[in-house]
């Protein structure tokens, strides 16, 4: 019977023993969670895996915290993607690399991989709330999605801005900077040959990140406007940092002259497309004159500029009549026939399979399948090293000289002028 009392008294000391041990360690995680937490740049250790082996060769890098969650974490993280990586029995490279942002409210760490099996990088980000030592949820930072959604949708197609409002807040990867955020999009999400990148200030304007590096003009032109599509054509170049030339109708200046100034004060080029789209060489001398005049006049008093560009109705221009212009003719060497089809997809397809260094691209303002095109093609072109530009800018740039009453159908070697 005493030895029976021995072991319930020493069974009843364990138990009391084994809740001491949970209340206290409880208690330590209540303080903890109370507490926010602490991190600064001494905390943080750089860890690398390296192997190199006969058919692979991995070199990665993952932060170590005085977090054991957020850690662990991290290299779960790096080791999972390393053991998926060298299952492949290709001969193949992986680096992984990452940047830490922390402030008093949260802490990012953001991964670039670069793995030879794939031909675009691949992007990870994880984000913490300091206070709560918590993943954070980006609405706690009150971004305006509606905003970004509608700034891409000046810039992107529509089939771009429709997958990326599909996605899910997991497939969004943000970089955080002193002044604003980075927003990255993985490759395979996108059944497009470009993807979008967007930098967003704390202010909540969007802006797009162009750091692509670039050694190639073409020239975009629009005719046959001011129309309906003409302001949302401005707005999509300059979010892809890039200008054109609008070749403007006098009659359609004359009652659209807001949108004159639109194009003008955002950095445009406007030409001369005559008054009324005349074909300047089935009309009278007094007719051509009036053409050319009327529209100079009007462009003047709207804008206090003088025209400098001039491009004949349907290209249509005799040796005899070019020599009645006092201005520089534009023609083209890449026609969209964009009138011709208005399809997105031809217009898109013509651009970039036909695009060349100095060349310039007609097509036309007055179209929203244009405009739909155009918001697919500079992407693709900036992802092929072209800057698009006005034929100015792309004359200038080619250290070219345009004459009054020359013709000038591009601005490479073995189209000048005639």
């Amino acid at each position: 019977m005493n030895n029976y009392s021995y072991i319930i008294k020493y069974i009843i000391c364990l138990c009391l023993l084994y809740i001491s041990l949970f209340l206290i360690s409880n208690m330590e995680k209540s303080n903890v969670n109370d507490e926010p937490f602490v991190l600064n740049l001494h905390d943080i250790e750089k860890r690398s895996i390296n192997i190199n082996k006969n058919d692979y060769v991995v070199e990665a890098y993952y932060p170590k915290f005085n977090s054991n969650s957020i850690t662990k974490e991290m290299k779960d993280f790096v080791y999972d993607y390393i053991n998926d990586f060298i299952k492949d029995d290709e001969h193949k490279s992986l680096n992984i690399n990452y940047e830490v942002y922390f402030n008093d409210e949260i802490l990012n760490i953001f991964f670039t991989i670069d793995n030879s099996l794939n031909d675009t990088l691949y992007y990870k980000s994880f984000n913490y709330n300091l206070v709560n030592d918590d993943a954070a949820a980006m609405s706690e930072y009150e971004l305006d999605y509606g905003n970004i959604i509608t700034l891409l949708s000046k810039k992107y197609s529509k089939n771009v801005v429709d997958i990326i409002k599909s996605l899910s807040y997991e497939d969004y990867n943000f970089k955080f900077t002193e002044n604003g955020i980075h927003i990255y999009f993985n490759s395979d999400l996108f059944d497009t040959p470009y993807v979008p990148e967007l930098y967003l200030n704390y202010d909540n304007d969007a802006l797009i990140d162009t750091s692509t590096k670039r050694k190639y003009k073409i020239a975009f032109t629009f005719d046959d406007g001011p129309g309906n599509y003409t302001k949302d054509l401005v707005d999509t170049l300059k979010l892809n940092d890039s200008t054109a030339t609008f070749f403007m109708l006098g009659n359609r200046m004359k009652y659209n002259q807001e949108t004159v100034l639109y194009v003008i004060n955002n950095g445009m080029e406007v030409g001369s497309h005559s008054y009324s789209h005349k074909n300047l060489e089935k009309i009278t001398e007094a007719e051509l004159q009036e053409e050319i005049n009327s529209t100079t006049i009007i462009f003047n008093e709207i804008t206090g500029k003088n025209i400098e560009l001039f491009r004949p109705p349907y290209g249509n221009i005799s040796s005899s009549t070019k020599g009645k212009i006092p201005f520089i003719i534009i023609k083209w060497n890449i026609d969209t026939e964009d009138w011709l089809y208005r399809n997105v997809e031809h217009t898109y397809n013509h651009i970039i399979s036909h695009a060349c260094d100095g060349c310039i691209v007609l097509m036309h303002d007055i179209y929203k399948e244009t405009l739909e095109a155009v918001k697919m093609s500079i992407p693709a072109l900036q992802e092929m090293g072209y800057d698009v530009v006005s034929v100015s800018e792309l004359a200038e740039s080619k250290k070219i000289e345009m004459v009054p009453g020359n013709i000038y159908r591009s601005f490479n070697n073995y189209n000048l002028p005639f």
